[in-house]
């Protein structure tokens, strides 16, 4: 049996790097972009009974997610940093982390991320006594990825309002807001 790839049916990966300058910052991030052969499910009758299987379409899906992202700015981040979420036990932390030693963080203009479920949009909240940096334990931090793209878009309207001191002492003003969120997977 011989096999022979063919760039329509078989699945790849590629590094795009995304570039935008936004009130005097530089933003950089990269996305994977991932084709892959599409499935869908199927019933299929089996003794009698219904069951549910899975065969190819003959389709390729893209989907695509964001391996990283970094900030420059002439503030704290001059030499340029990461923007991560951390997961934690009282919700995502969107942040720039500063610094690290053994068992500390330190994130710059940090926020909580909040999905409202009735406005199908994620707000930017600031964090209560929180002007500028959080130092957050290690041990409380659950994980970290790179935040989607909706959240690095929306990232700038809370910094500024952030660094122009702008937030209140009342945890329902957001700070940014993205657009409304939809299902579709595109």
């Amino acid at each position: 049996m011989s096999y022979s790839q063919n760039s329509e049916t078989t699945p790849s990966r590629q590094l795009e790097v995304k570039n935008f300058e936004k009130y005097g910052m530089e933003f950089r991030y990269g996305v994977t972009i991932h084709t892959q052969p599409e499935w869908e499910s199927v019933g299929v009758m089996t003794d009698g009974v219904m069951l549910v299987d899975w065969r190819l379409t003959g389709n390729l899906i893209e989907s695509s997610y964001v391996e990283y992202a970094m900030i420059k700015d002439v503030d704290f981040c001059a030499s340029g940093k990461s923007i991560e979420v951390y997961s934690t036990a009282d919700g995502p932390i969107l942040g720039i982390s500063f610094e690290e030693t053994e068992q500390d963080l330190v994130l710059v203009d940090p926020c909580v991320v909040m999905f409202d479920s009735v406005s199908a949009k994620i707000k930017l909240m600031p964090i209560f006594n929180v002007a500028r940096k959080l130092r957050l334990k290690k041990t409380a931090i659950r994980a970290v990825q790179a935040p989607a793209e909706l959240l690095i878009a929306a990232y700038p309207g809370f910094l500024i309002n952030n660094r122009m001191s702008k937030y209140q002492l009342k945890p329902s003003v957001p700070l940014a807001i993205t657009p409304e969120l939809t299902n579709s997977a595109s």
